[in-house]
């Protein structure tokens, strides 16, 4: 029977450093080195001469990461003494002293040019975040030989950080002792001071909530600075995935989460998205916001403001409706308001002001009307063609000399809008007239008359203006005597001796005049006296 088959022979092991990981079968086996059982002069025994480890992987694992050239390694050689056929069980970490010469054997062969031909992993040497779009900018550091930090353990910088005099705070970590890793580029490349439209309150981006003692911070970290982090630390229990750029997924001490991508995200859901926020939610977008649906949106707030520091555009392919169940006010230097047909209606009152100006007008018919229609101003002026008129006017009313009634070849220009801005000062309405509006007229037309002023006749009768009622007319005889005729009706006559009746004023168009008539004998309401 032969007792030399694998598996029964002698358990031996040994200790070793790779050289080699680039499998070309891709089983994450490696080419070692053993002490004792290789020769350091790489030229007796060629790095391709050596032996392939093969690596022990844990249940249900499919793949395996290779330890980088220069990790010491450890295991058992499959075929006992024949020493052809190891096994990799495992890493040993130390603190190594020096970084071997490449042409000696039990170290990383490959020189830093090499290693830039060949692509291996690079850690990030500057970080520095861009507000413009851009997010982060790094610089990468040269791919160096392993390992690349001497006199300290080969153990990740993540898990055994030097704290500082701020023992127990989360910036209370020496930077020194975590540079090159994640958590120092987060560090870096943090936000402070972003704008939210709360009344231009900010708020900061949470310091990394790092704080790990050794050893209890469980981390596995990639050459290039990826890093998986289970923090047990008292008082600073946190779980973190990061990128070697800083961007993250972590789950703060204190419960809260905060995802930071460095660079462009995105977020798909091919199903249902529901989200819930018991708190605030604050927004804020340093360039443009574009939000589409394909669907219906529906907003509903228990108060909406809308704030544009620039123009605001709003359209519709369909109806547009907007309704306010209480007052619904628009303010703006200029408004505009233009349709194939723009109805403005109110149940009680409608008013249009205009501070400096307002017209009304329109290419075909203009019709304005009520019950009681007031048209007042301090110029009155009627640009049109008088083609029909019905019901009562009084054309005998208070129209000043400026007002025009008939035709024009001009029509009014559009009006100044600048006087908007005042619009907040624009008085209030006139007050609705009496309704006997032509009495009104008639006393404002009678207070502006002056039976004082001058009158100059021509002819041989002519009718003079009068305040009493009376009928009052001048005759020019052949001799140019100017007599005055005066019929008083009864009722607006009445004499006293304390206050007799009296006509002055009236002047002669020739230069002789008969004397002044004595009005103290007037007699009855129908008598007609000549003077």
């Amino acid at each position: 029977m032969d007792h030399n088959f694998l598996g029964l022979g002698n358990f031996v092991w040994w200790f070793g450093i790779v050289e080699n990981r680039l499998d070309p079968l891709e089983l994450g086996r490696c080419q070692v080195r053993c002490f004792g059982w290789h020769t350091e002069d790489i030229n007796q025994i060629p790095i391709p001469d050596l032996p392939w480890a093969h690596p022990i992987i844990p249940y249900g694992m499919k793949a395996v990461q290779p330890p980088p050239e220069g990790t010491m390694v450890f295991g058992f050689f499959a075929d006992g003494k024949e020493g052809q056929y190891p096994i990799i069980m495992g890493t040993v970490p130390g603190i190594p002293e020096e970084l071997r010469d490449n042409n000696l054997g039990f170290t990383d062969p490959y020189t830093e040019d090499e290693k830039a031909a060949q692509g291996f992993p690079k850690k990030i040497k500057e970080a520095s975040i861009k507000r413009d779009g851009r997010g982060i900018q790094i610089k990468e550091d040269v791919a160096k030989r392993n390992p690349s930090n001497l006199n300290e353990p080969t153990v990740s910088r993540l898990a055994r950080p030097v704290r500082g005099e701020q023992d127990g705070v989360y910036d209370g970590i020496d930077s020194a002792s975590i540079a090159n890793t994640t958590i120092d580029i987060q560090r870096k490349t943090r936000i402070p001071n972003i704008i939210t439209a709360d009344g231009g309150r900010t708020w900061d981006e949470p310091y990394p909530s790092y704080n790990a003692m050794y050893p209890f911070n469980n981390v596995t970290e990639t050459e290039s600075g990826h890093a998986f982090e289970m923090d047990d630390t008292k008082g600073y229990e946190r779980v973190q995935l990061s990128h070697r750029t800083g961007s993250t997924l972590e789950f703060l001490p204190e419960g809260h989460t905060k995802i930071k991508s460095q660079k462009s995200r995105y977020d798909v859901t091919m199903g249902d998205h529901r989200s819930y926020v018991n708190g605030q939610k604050v927004e804020t977008v340093d360039s443009d916001m574009f939000l589409r649906v394909n669907g219906k949106l529906r907003i509903e707030c228990a108060d909406l403001e809308i704030i544009s520091a620039d123009k605001i555009q709003m359209s519709s392919s369909s109806d547009t409706n907007v309704r306010a169940g209480r007052a619904m006010n628009l303010g703006a230097l200029q408004t505009f308001l233009s349709g194939l047909d723009v109805n403005i209606s109110a149940t009680n009152m409608a008013k249009m002001y205009g501070g400096f100006q307002s017209v009304v007008k329109s290419s075909g018919v203009a019709s304005m009307g009520g019950s009681l229609t007031h048209v007042s101003g301090g110029v009155l002026e009627l640009i049109t063609q008088l083609l029909l008129t019905s019901g009562i006017q009084d054309l005998n009313s208070n129209i000043p000399a400026v007002g025009k009634v008939g035709p024009t070849a001009d029509f009014a220009k559009a009006p100044d809008m600048k006087g908007a801005a005042e619009l907040t000062r624009v008085q209030a309405a006139a007050q609705v007239p009496k309704t006997d509006i032509f009495s009104k007229l008639q006393e404002e037309r009678e207070k502006e008359a002056s039976v004082n002023s001058a009158t100059v006749v021509e002819g041989t009768k002519v009718t003079l203006p009068s305040t009493t009622g009376a009928n009052v007319s001048a005759i020019i005889d052949a001799n140019n005597t100017v007599k005055v005729d005066v019929t008083i009706p009864t009722n607006e006559l009445e004499v006293t001796a304390q206050e007799p009746v009296i006509i002055t004023g009236f002047e002669e168009s020739s230069s002789q005049r008969e004397p002044e008539p004595d009005s103290s004998g007037f007699k009855g309401a129908d008598d007609t006296s000549g003077f």
